[in-house]
């Protein structure tokens, strides 16, 4: 069994203003949540979305029967190819 869960840092961004965004990491979702708050009580059409580059993987083996290796191969080879897809 395995777990994915993503790391990626979050990110608020307001349309045709770059000065006022700001990355938080992936522990502060509150944080980016307050600020996002300030932006849309000043007027500005703020966004928060979260990357798609860091992933926490978690394999478990369900039994000792399966070798670990190949399990851990197979997890990988198959979120390489997610990844990828999502990036075209």
């Amino acid at each position: 069994m395995a777990t994915f869960i993503n790391r990626s840092q979050y990110t608020v961004r307001v349309l045709h203003k770059p000065a006022l965004k700001r990355d938080f990491p992936h522990s502060e979702l509150a944080a980016a949540h307050a600020y996002l708050k300030e932006l849309r009580e000043q007027g500005h059409p703020a966004r928060l979305a979260q990357g798609d580059d860091h992933w926490y993987v978690r394999i478990r083996a369900d039994s000792l029967r399966a070798p670990l290796g190949s399990y851990a191969l197979l997890v990988y080879w198959l979120l390489k190819r997610v990844l990828h897809t999502r990036s075209r």
